[in-house]
């Protein structure tokens, strides 16, 4: 067969060493080598560089190459080729590439499709406690991991297994799969799976839950979560705010105007998403309309939160999600708690998406009154369950002008710690480092 191989990683050469083994014709390799994050994988983990390898059997290297461009278009239409395989490539494929193979293109995915399709599948089968993982080997249709499976390989997930040692598992169950798969696409016996959509599960793009534990986790989860996070030299897990600072209540007070008491830091972006389920997206992800008219109606907002005027579940939003992510955006507040007559403080707490976008709820306050009461009850919380908590209040000038006022006159001050906004969002982003683990 006719084939090119677009990869990066250890994986890649093992589908180039298996082509060529196996006879095909390899027309030439796209490659990240010399992209600087590939550095770490091959000089720290050990893995072949796919272009020095090609070089070697005198292959075609293509570095640079997206594969939806017009250079790319015109050189994989020039090849007349039969199949091509990837692995481990960060662009997703458009309709037009994925046309020009006459048996399509195929990925491989490090996950037992349909579960897991989408971002880190390895950590993700730890975190969610799943009896395995597995890899799959599928052709590329235009959404996400969604087309019909070629072969896949179960790999049992043991209760010490963290993510670097089942990365190594699912190498070698890839290069048995491959190797058994391969000779089919040859001899006509290829056949292909469709994928249940009844039983895929999708993980968005990013570092589950930004790679922070969670305070109220369960031990358990906290574990899973340390195993997950474990794929030396890489940063493995971090501690939450509240497992390093002491009890006490961390305020933060928004107007209209902006932060009360840092007069330096710019109001926060309001976006209002007048039809929030136009953006509802599907595994595909979404059009590219909807994510550059998102990405516009965000504007500047690249150091600073921006407040949803709609209450959106950011887990299901991609096209708002990635629009946040591109901009680096630090924190959003979709979430707005005004029946403070039955609120529970801890549910105000923030809090971290499973793609790691930060999320600060805001509690809107009618009266003073109302504003006292919340902080006292985080007074409470705070020493009842030894945590610092945080409170961030909106609410007119006027009401946080009394606000400050009672709280003075009463003397209540003293367990709490006036902070901005981006204060509560750097607090979160800093990088406490677990030494007991």
């Amino acid at each position: 067969m006719r084939t090119v191989v677009i990869g990066s990683k250890e994986l890649s050469c093992i589908l180039l060493d298996t082509l060529l083994e196996q006879g095909h014709e390899v027309l030439g390799v796209f490659s990240r080598d010399d992209e600087p994050g590939m550095r770490i994988w091959h000089e720290d983990l050990g893995h072949r560089s796919l272009a020095s390898l090609a070089q070697s059997h005198g292959l075609p290297v293509h570095f640079g190459m997206k594969v939806n461009s017009k250079a790319s278009l015109e050189l994989l239409n020039a090849l007349q080729l039969d199949v091509i395989f990837s692995c481990f490539w960060s662009e997703l494929f458009k309709e037009e590439v994925l046309g020009i193979p006459k048996l399509g293109i195929f990925n491989f995915h490090t996950a037992y499709l349909p579960k897991n399709r989408g971002s880190r599948p390895i950590p993700w089968s730890i975190i969610k406690g799943e009896p395995y993982c597995g890899i799959t080997l599928h052709k590329m249709e235009t959404g996400v991991d969604n087309g019909p499976i070629a072969d896949q390989e179960k790999v049992i997930i043991e209760t010490e297994d963290n993510a670097y040692t089942l990365y190594i598992k699912l190498m070698f169950a890839g290069k048995r799969m491959f190797e058994r798969a391969l000779p089919h696409f040859d001899n006509g016996l290829l056949k292909l799976k469709k994928q249940s959509e009844t039983e895929a599960t999708y993980q968005l793009r990013g570092e589950p839950f930004g790679g922070q534990l969670q305070w109220d986790w369960l031990p358990e989860q906290k574990e899973r979560f340390m195993r997950a996070m474990d794929f030396p030299p890489f940063r493995g897990h971090r501690l939450p705010p509240q497992a390093v600072h002491a009890p006490g209540v961390r305020l933060c007070v928004l107007t209209p105007k902006g932060d009360v008491l840092s007069a330096d830091e710019s109001p926060l972006s309001v976006v209002s998403i007048p039809n929030p389920p136009r953006f509802k997206t599907t595994l595909t992800g979404g059009d590219a309309l909807q994510r550059k008219e998102l990405r516009n109606s965000i504007g500047d907002a690249t150091d600073q939160g921006v407040m949803l005027g709609s209450p959106l579940d950011l887990e299901e939003y991609f096209p708002i999600v990635e629009a946040f992510q591109r901009k680096s955006v630090v924190a959003v507040s979709s979430k707005e708690f005004r029946d403070v007559a039955s609120l529970n403080i801890v549910d105000t707490q923030p809090y971290r998406y499973h793609n790691g976008l930060l999320e600060v709820p805001h509690i809107i306050m009618k009266t003073a009154d109302s504003a006292i009461e919340i902080i006292q009850q985080a007074v409470v919380e705070s020493r009842t369950i030894n945590i610092p908590i945080y409170v961030t209040l909106r609410m007119e000038a006027e009401i946080a002008d009394e606000t400050f006022r009672i709280l003075s006159q009463e003397n209540l001050t003293s367990n709490l710690r006036m902070v901005g906004f981006r204060e509560v969002c750097n607090e979160f982003d800093t990088a406490y480092e677990d030494f007991s683990a």
